[in-house]
């Protein structure tokens, strides 16, 4: 269980390590954090806080969510947060501390994650090939700072039906409307031509990128991305308006004929 992802800046990071402690408990030990810049001007005055100072918050933050759940009567003096002996409970169940993972769209991005944090969280954007060539740049980066092989998660959007068609007519209008609106908040990175008609443009959308179609296509896609460097993956299996009998339809394919075949394949690639 994990987020994917919490905008770090915006929040106050010893209310974070609270809740994340909590999450850890409740789930076991099974807990990953994702936090990330943000991007929208919106969001940070709705907070009231300045968008020059997003990283430098990022940065700090990470640190004292990591020392919280690591030590006890924690002392901080930094730009953003100070701290007088501070000390959270719960404690995490996980020895030292749940994983930190740092999303980022940018090759500077990348690099800080590699180094503040354990992993990196990636949108579903790139295709596959060039989600491939970050996966290495995160690595070589994590080498240069002499540290181990950190975790990639990877958001992907994940549609699965009986036939590739009846997966595209039914992901089509809703898939398309969550990206228009990305695209009208300044996303970068893909294209829609309007002009086209839904199921052509989710089939331009998705190539090498999502996993959208019958079950052995979808468990292929998720192979490609296993392939590239994803350790973890965050399936987005519905949007916004989709008939819940097909949402429903969905999970239950990718619970029956997708996730066993992934496991069963990646596990034999280890061996």
């Amino acid at each position: 269980m994990g987020t994917n992802l919490v905008l770090l800046p915006l929040h106050n990071p010893v209310e974070l390590a609270e809740v994340g402690a909590f999450l850890d408990v409740i789930t076991g030990g099974r807990f990953m954090l994702g936090v990330g810049l943000g991007y929208r001007a919106e969001e940070f005055a709705v907070f009231g806080v300045a968008m020059k100072e997003r990283v430098s918050r990022l940065t700090e933050g990470v640190e004292i969510i990591r020392r919280l759940w690591t030590e006890d009567r924690v002392v901080h003096r930094g730009r953003h947060w100070q701290l007088d002996g501070v000390s959270i409970r719960p404690r995490p169940l996980q020895k030292p501390r749940p994983p930190i993972l740092v999303g980022s769209q940018v090759a500077a991005g990348i690099a800080r994650a590699a180094r503040i944090a354990d992993g990196w969280l990636v949108v579903p954007i790139p295709t596959v090939d060039e989600f491939a060539k970050e996966a290495g740049a995160f690595a070589a980066a994590r080498s240069a700072a002499s540290l181990p092989t950190g975790q990639i998660c990877r958001l992907l959007e994940v549609f699965c039906a009986h036939d590739e068609d009846t997966a595209i007519r039914r992901a089509a209008p809703f898939l398309l409307e969550k990206y228009s609106a990305y695209l009208s908040w300044g996303l970068r990175g893909v294209t829609i031509d309007p002009a086209a008609a839904p199921e052509e443009q989710l089939r331009r959308l998705a190539a090498n990128r999502f996993a959208v179609g019958s079950p052995a296509q979808v468990v292929e896609a998720l192979l490609r991305q296993h392939r590239a460097g994803v350790t973890h993956a965050t399936m987005r299996v519905s949007w916004p308006g989709m008939k819940q009998a097909d949402v429903l339809a969905g999970i239950e394919l990718l619970g029956r004929a997708v996730l066993p075949e992934v496991r069963r394949l990646t596990s034999a690639s280890r061996e």
